[in-house]
């Protein structure tokens, strides 16, 4: 409550309350003080108050009635609110006359909020601690993409209401950019799998001539309801007050399936395969590009837009590598030394030699992943552990 007294602010003296015929009153105009610009007004020289700036400039630019104002979440009181208070004054409809008939201009005006839609964004936390160059805990924004992808940090960003306060830290941020490169090579190993299932299922069902077509079953039946419940959940989160954090949490189930579809034995051998890669692909890329997450899908490529880049994953995915060997501070060079000397390792029997290889890649951000026999060992980008 001591918060919200008049003068608690120290904006004004208990000389300025004084005059006020509430001490809870804002002021509208300030009369003048020595080295301040002025302006004349009925009420003698002075200047604007902090909050009929912002309602000056607003109905001025865009009218007496806007859809959307943002600020930081500080804003709210007493900024916002006497911002709201003193427009919709200024612009009521309500037909009481307040001194100068219906409106300042005696005009009717349209029975609107002043704003329709207050967005309040949180606070950037780094380690729990408040961002400020005193505490030595300040970075750009540059600064961070020298060494994490632009998506990734886009990605953490997401993870947390915009309401809310974010709590920026390099567990966040490592774990944001492995879950965009999961996303990412998942979208990518779908659509591939997807363009030869179709057209293998284009040929056989024109091999069959009059064979009567199978619908979906099993995984790709769940599949494709799963598809139509993507696209519901995606929706509601999104109408929820921009409630991203949700809408990337529906977007786990779908991915799994998506993998189970691409590389599991009933996934390959399931009816209708094809049907449910397509569908179940374009909901998790609407998704995605309704939050500002670059795709291939066709409800990415806006009306009048070039067409977006079919590369655009496995771009996305050897950037991520590229950064990845960055943090770790190894070259393409170096991978392929641990993984020729943790082969040497296993061929002749030496598992400890080879985990131990394994374990201390990870520990730098590099995961190897071994193959079918004879496919030999990829690597892909991981979430370092906390120390």
């Amino acid at each position: 409550l001591s918060d919200n007294m008049a003068g608690a602010s120290d904006r004004e003296t208990r000389s300025d309350v004084s005059k006020k015929k509430n001490p809870a009153d804002f002021a509208l105009w300030k009369a003048a003080k020595p080295n301040e610009p002025t302006w004349k007004s009925p009420w003698g020289e002075g200047r604007p108050g902090w909050h009929i700036e912002c309602s000056a400039m607003i109905e001025k630019t865009l009218g007496p009635n806007i859809d959307i104002h943002g600020g930081g979440m500080d804003l709210t009181f007493p900024h916002h609110e006497n911002e709201l208070a003193q427009s919709t004054a200024a612009n009521c409809a309500c037909g009481v006359n307040h001194g100068g008939g219906d409106a300042r201009d005696g005009k009717k005006r349209l029975v609107e909020p002043f704003v329709k839609y207050w967005v309040h964004n949180g606070f950037v936390k780094v380690d729990s601690e408040k961002m400020s160059k005193s505490l030595g805990n300040f970075f750009t924004i540059r600064e961070v993409t020298e060494k994490y992808h632009p998506l990734a940090l886009r990605w953490m960003l997401l993870g947390t209401h915009y309401r809310a306060p974010i709590n920026y830290t390099q567990r966040a941020l490592e774990e944001a950019s492995d879950r965009l490169f999961y996303a990412y090579q998942t979208l990518a190993d779908a659509k591939n799998a997807a363009n030869v299932a179709v057209t293998e299922a284009a040929e056989k069902e024109k091999n069959a001539k009059n064979a009567k077509p199978q619908p979906p079953a099993g995984i790709a039946a769940e599949a494709i309801a799963l598809a139509a419940e993507t696209r519901k959940s995606v929706a509601a989160a999104l109408a929820d007050d921009l409630n991203t954090p949700a809408c990337l949490a529906a977007l786990s189930s779908p991915l799994k399936t998506l993998n189970d579809l691409v590389s599991t034995k009933k996934g390959k051998k399931a009816i209708g395969r094809a049907s449910a890669l397509v569908d179940l692909t374009n909901a998790v890329e609407d998704a995605l590009f309704r939050v500002g997450m670059p795709t291939t899908g066709a409800e990415s490529v806006e009306e009048g837009s070039p067409k977006n880049d079919d590369d655009v994953y496995e771009d996305a995915l050897e950037e991520l590598r590229a950064l990845a060997l960055t943090r770790a501070g190894l070259t393409s060079a170096d991978v392929d030394s641990y993984v020729a000397r943790r082969e040497e390792a296993r061929l002749a029997k030496d598992f400890e030699t080879s985990d131990a290889i394994r374990d201390e890649l990870k520990s730098k951000g590099v995961a190897l992943m071994d193959g079918a026999a004879g496919a030999g060992t990829a690597w892909r980008p991981c979430a370092v552990e906390s120390e």
